[in-house]
């Protein structure tokens, strides 16, 4: 920063789009340098001084190119920063220490010797988990924008990645539990609902496939992980009894899909046409990246009686990698989905 302040940093006026492209291509060799020798602590202080560019740049009111430039020094030069120290603790088995520590040679430095706290050095680590074409990928849609780069968003998306693979080491190790035990992230479910009231017995839904009541349903146990989803179908004059079984099954409301049928159906008033598939959450299992979000509209054809669109290649893409049970299934298990019910095989 130091050639900025003999610019006068008290007048951001004398600071030019030039000088601050220069004054990133230096730090970018600096940051290459570092990275090459392995060496945080210069990596930190390419961080610092990125960061000031950036603050000067944007005080000066300069293009948002040459923000960026030095938006990207300084997200790079964290993501390399928390390269290093994710490498530390797992080839010393320990994070760095945040209080200083004697000046030992062949000791790795402390977090106090890189002028970070925990949380900064947390922050790093996530963002190091980011591909670097998922950055890269980034930094593009920002710059097609015209919008400032941030590394938080950066910070942020690596968390959601810390946090999957949490999840999914943790499902690693109910492998020898029976399937019917074994704690999941993702619940499907499509109750058999029994109705009080029908239209002619020729349609009574018992004729089709057995029905249970409410209460019946509310004590079923779909097994969710502590961090969990569930999918659940209902139709209108459930609604109330889907909301409550969701809540006996420990989650809690969030959003709906709605499935637009092909054949409209029978009703005292209205002809219904729809269905809604609700969506609870239990704990704070992470959302579905951007691009994996569906339609909130479902469109498909049903090939049988109450039979609805085969979600699971939607789910499997909101939740890749996690395991699902489909509760009163009528499908076989199949790759990371477990099934229970009276129909299924």
């Amino acid at each position: 920063m130091s050639e900025i302040e003999a610019r006068n940093v008290a007048q951001p006026s004398a600071v030019t789009e030039d000088h601050v492209l220069a004054l990133v291509g230096s730090g970018r060799n600096e940051l290459e340098r570092a990275v090459a020798v392995g060496d945080p602590a210069m990596v930190a202080e390419v961080q610092r001084r990125a960061d000031a560019i950036r603050y000067l740049s944007k005080k000066a009111k300069l293009a948002i190119g040459a923000i960026n430039a030095a938006g990207r020094l300084k997200s790079d030069a964290e993501w390399e920063g928390g390269r290093m120290l994710r490498e530390a603790e797992k080839n010393k088995g320990g994070r760095p220490t945040e209080n200083p520590s004697p000046n030992v040679t062949g000791l790795p430095p402390t977090l106090a010797d890189l002028g970070l706290d925990r949380m900064q050095a947390h922050r790093w680590q996530d963002m190091s988990r980011v591909d670097r074409d998922q950055i890269d990928s980034y930094y593009k849609s920002r710059e097609e924008k015209e919008a400032e780069i941030a590394s938080s968003a950066i910070a942020h998306m690596g968390a959601r990645i810390r946090r999957m693979e949490k999840i999914t080491d943790k499902q690693n190790t109910y492998e020898e539990l029976p399937p019917d035990d074994r704690p999941v992230p993702v619940i499907y479910a499509d109750p058999p609902w029994r109705y009080e009231h029908i239209v002619s017995d020729s349609r009574k839904i018992e004729n089709q496939y057995p029905t249970m009541t409410t209460e019946d349903i509310a004590k079923e146990d779909p097994a969710p992980e502590e961090d969990a989803v569930l999918f659940m179908w209902v139709t209108s004059p459930k609604l109330r009894e889907g909301l409550h079984v969701m809540e006996a099954w420990g989650f809690r409301y969030r959003t709906s899909m709605v499935w637009v049928k092909p054949q409209i159906g029978m009703g005292y008033y209205v002809r219904g046409q729809h269905e809604f598939l609700l969506v609870g959450t239990l704990g704070s299992l992470p959302t579905p990246l951007p691009e994996h979000r569906p339609s909130s509209v479902i469109d498909g054809r049903r090939a049988g009686h109450s039979a609805k669109p085969n979600l699971r290649p939607v789910l499997n893409t909101m939740y890749p990698g996690l395991w699902k049970r489909e509760m009163f299934s009528r499908r076989p298990a199949e790759d990371l989905w477990l099934v229970h019910g009276n129909e299924a095989s």
